[in-house]
């Protein structure tokens, strides 16, 4: 093989994607130290046309590696110069030369037993090639013959020793990562003709569903079931080789509690209430009340629920409380008691036509109706910012006497269900907005 000189520039590292290259197949073994030779001569006896790149299906970096070196795709690769060394003579005719430079070269190692493949790729124009010996034992330590002015031919062999067993099988990948939701995989095998191999799974959760058996080269097809849990490895044994699967595992659900409301508003009267918890499933959370007057009824769960709570009857001033749930507080403001009216020495008691109400998500527009004696002043509020006052009838607030009040719900664009009140005189009118 001759690569003329065409005065082009050297090449080093070597190209991940040459343009050209030249590939031979040959027989090695695993966990086994090679040493390579090869034969060549310098066009011109010159050193700028006495060096090549060669490159390997699988070498690793040691006896026990699975690490690859001097692979395919990369720009790795063991650099063969006729020249020994940077102070030696030039190169006179044909020599042998190894991956060193002024020093022996270091082994090379295969990870798997069978057939291999080498690819040579220019490093410098005008090199010849005439043999390639892997060896070893015979030639580990010493050449085939000297770097310059050579004679030795060497007889083909396949490989010392006997050569490899008579089946040896490689697989296309040494293993594959899945997700967490399993699916499905394959894997090539490589044997020669009429070498017969079996697959099977030394994992319940690997199954082979197809490719079971074969003979020479085929296909082992798997299934992966999904991953309830941590992160898992488990193996196939194909034709002697292991396979490994590694799977990711269930991601933690966040379990970040949201509430759907902050706060609520109460008349001083006894009355009772309750609050959406919106979190993921297998989430565990608890309520508890801050206030003696507060009584939580129904407060833990496992994922979205929610929370009931009892308020007991205020005969003093206005007052507020606190729920803690999930990590949140929650916020209940009690209205004070009942005054007497300033004019009739007697308490100043209203009635509404509903106290609830539920309304969509879009934008709503109503009307309370307040009865009221005729001497009793009355005014609404509402507790939340998504609630609005706009009027009163017959006349601005105060009002006295029955009337009513017009009221709104803005749109709710937030995703969740909201609660809030319009409050009138301590009597409180709740609303429950859609999502």
């Amino acid at each position: 093989m001759w690569n003329p000189n065409l005065g082009k520039a050297k090449v080093a590292p070597a190209l991940a994607s040459p343009a050209s290259y030249v590939e031979a197949q040959f027989s090695a073994m695993s966990g086994v130290a090679y040493h390579v030779w090869v034969r060549m001569r310098a066009q011109d006896n010159s050193t700028s046309n006495d060096s090549l790149h060669i490159q390997f299906s699988d070498a690793v970096t040691g006896l026990d590696s699975t690490t690859r070196t001097m692979g395919f795709g990369t720009t790795s690769s063991a650099e063969f110069i006729i020249q020994e060394g940077p102070n030696a003579n030039g190169p006179d005719k044909w020599g042998w030369a190894d991956n060193g430079w002024g020093a022996p070269g270091a082994p090379i190692y295969f990870q798997t037993t069978g057939t291999h493949t080498l690819r040579i790729q220019a490093r410098e124009d005008g090199p010849f090639v005439d043999q390639i010996v892997i060896s070893p034992t015979t030639y580990f330590t010493a050449a085939p013959g000297p770097r310059n002015n050579d004679l030795t031919i060497l007889a083909e062999t396949p490989i010392e020793g006997g050569g490899p067993p008579t089946c040896g099988f490689t697989l296309s990948a040494p293993g594959t990562s899945m997700t967490a939701d399993g699916g499905q995989g394959g894997v090539d095998v490589q044997a020669p003709a009429g070498c017969a191999w079996t697959a099977t799974s030394q994992a319940s959760w690997i199954s082979v569903t197809g490719g079971g058996s074969g003979s020479g080269n085929g296909t082992v097809s798997f299934s992966v079931e999904a991953n309830p849990g941590a992160a898992r490895n488990g193996t196939l044994t194909v034709g002697e080789q292991t396979y490994t699967v590694s799977q990711s595992g269930v991601a933690a659900p966040s379990c970040s509690a949201a509430l759907s409301a902050a706060s609520v508003t109460v008349a001083a009267d006894a009355g009772s209430g309750s609050v959406d918890v919106i979190v993921a499933a297998g989430c565990a959370w608890s309520a508890a009340s801050n206030a003696s007057w507060i009584t939580v009824t129904a407060g833990s769960g496992n994922g979205s629920g929610t929370v009931s709570f009892d308020i007991a009857a205020n005969t003093s001033t206005e007052r507020t409380g606190t729920l803690t749930i999930a990590g949140s507080t929650y916020t209940v403001s009690q209205a004070a008691a009942a005054n007497p009216d300033p004019v009739r020495g007697e308490t100043c008691a209203v009635t509404l036509d509903k106290t609830t109400l539920l309304v969509g998500a879009a934008e709503a527009n109503w009307v309370i109706n307040v009865t009221a004696d005729s001497a009793c002043t009355w005014t609404a509020t509402a507790d939340s910012a998504w609630l609005v006052v706009k009027s009163t009838f017959p006349t601005a607030q105060p009002v006295r006497g029955t009337g009513y009040v017009k009221v709104r719900a803005v749109a709710n664009t937030t995703g969740v269900k909201r609660i809030g009140q319009f409050v009138i005189n301590g009597v409180a009118y709740t609303v429950t907005q859609g999502k």
